[in-house]
């Protein structure tokens, strides 16, 4: 598997969780270290593979971005959620919709 494809992968595996309440971690990555090295820039080899870092960095930049609208939407589908609860119960309803809980 290509490294660039890691991101989505694991992007994937996280919104693809069993429980509806599972949270979503998402990670920042690493800014590579090569692009403030000197050493990177003195021959072509060394500016090659620094090359493949940021650009691995910048797509895993493109993965943790989807991953915080992933778990935003998350948390304002729990906010709903509540907030439908109460209303429900605060009508007098019955049959109102239960708290999912999560299995530890």
């Amino acid at each position: 598997m290509k490294k660039s494809t890691l991101p989505a992968v694991v992007l994937m595996l996280l919104l693809s969780a069993p429980s509806p309440q599972a949270a979503i971690f998402c990670s920042e990555p690493v800014e590579p270290f090569c692009v403030e090295s000197d050493t990177t820039f003195e021959d072509q080899l060394g500016i090659k593979r620094c090359r493949g870092e940021v650009d691995e960095y910048v797509g895993g930049l493109e993965g943790y971005v989807e991953c915080l609208a992933a778990q935003q939407k998350e948390i304002r589908g729990r906010g709903d959620a509540i907030k439908e609860r109460f209303e429900c119960r605060a009508s007098g309803k019955a049959g109102c919709p239960q708290r999912q809980r999560s299995n530890p």
